[in-house]
């Protein structure tokens, strides 16, 4: 997540464009949004 969220200097423009696109895929698709909130928080577990 930290390489979507952040830009750095040595990245090229390609993957400027990449980084990019993964965010908006991420702010644009509910079943990313939740994949990744899943992979921060952790899955709720049921009992």
């Amino acid at each position: 997540m930290t390489s979507m969220l952040h830009r750095f200097d040595r990245n090229a423009p390609f993957q400027l464009k990449v980084q990019q696109a993964e965010l908006d895929y991420v702010t644009a698709s509910r079943a990313a949004a939740a994949t990744i909130a899943e992979n921060y928080v952790g899955v709720a577990l049921h009992e």
